[in-house]
């Protein structure tokens, strides 16, 4: 029971971290994306309602990231001997989808822009400084996340503040196509959101990368499996080791290795190398 406990109560602190920066973040994107979607309806910006109701559609991925984390970070069951590690993973996978799909909406409505030479009406200095307040919330948010995140060791978490750093990425779209209206030049909206589509859609790849590379079980780094080893080789009593084999779950790593020790030794103290190692 105190091995349950001890391991429980740390990822109990972690999970409740998680939620707290998630539903920080939630509010936040409500607050913002009202404000962006009154504002943009009254001075006649379609961007600035277009980047509100992508505020909005941030709040079904910080749903989805409270369930996830949820569920994800319970102790191991009978049913469970690992941990519930890989529902996370699995969202990290679906968060990364999305960021790719985001980008690509984002890159093909400005190319399409861009080719048909839309015109975009003066938006006003009232509309680019909400632009540029919600610029910075999105990036505060970005950085507290990422901290968080990287804190509790959660990949779910961390996938969830580059989706905030990416609709920060489309508020710079927003606020760089509002001032280009505001003095004739709207086509660098166009030009700036096709960038910033491709990033985004790197760090949604590589977040799918990551993601699938821990679905299939795929070993740690050769230095930091020696690493390992060296620490094994080092307890005393132990004579050489072999079969050592790593894999992640969350942010656990999970290691399996046989030990070879002297041949004479009761099962007893070999039992207790093991527990040293």
């Amino acid at each position: 029971m105190d091995q349950r406990r001890s391991y429980a109560e740390p990822r109990r602190a972690d999970t409740r971290a998680a939620q707290r920066v998630t539903l920080i973040g939630a509010v936040l994107d409500t607050l913002l994306g009202l404000a962006k979607v009154f504002a943009g309806t009254v001075v006649g910006s379609a961007a600035l309602v277009a980047d509100g109701i992508h505020s909005f559609s941030d709040l079904v991925t910080d749903v989805f990231v409270v369930v996830a984390t949820h569920y994800g970070r319970q102790a191991p069951d009978r049913n469970h001997p690992y941990g519930h590690g890989r529902i996370e993973t699995l969202a990290t996978l679906v968060l990364g989808s999305v960021l790719i799909f985001v980008a690509g909406g984002i890159a093909w409505a400005s190319l399409s822009r861009l080719l048909d030479g839309v015109p975009i009406a003066p938006p006003g200095y009232g509309a680019i400084a909400l632009a540029a307040v919600s610029l910075a919330a999105k990036e505060w948010i970005f950085r507290y996340t990422l901290r968080v995140a990287r804190q509790i060791g959660s990949r779910l978490i961390e996938a969830n503040a580059w989706h905030s750093r990416s609709d920060a990425l489309s508020t710079v779209v927003v606020l760089i196509g509002l001032i280009g209206a505001q003095f004739g030049v709207g086509w660098l909206d166009a030009l700036a959101a096709i960038g910033v589509g491709l990033l985004v859609g790197k760090i949604g790849g590589s977040l799918l990368w990551e993601a699938t590379r821990e679905l299939i079980d795929t070993a740690l780094p050769v230095d930091e499996q020696r690493r390992l080893r060296e620490v094994a080789l080092d307890v005393p009593g132990v004579r050489d080791l072999h079969h050592l084999r790593t894999r992640t779950v969350g942010e656990q790593i999970l290691l399996d290795l046989h030990l070879v020790v002297a041949p004479r030794v009761t099962v007893s103290e070999a039992h207790e190398v093991g527990n040293q190692v």
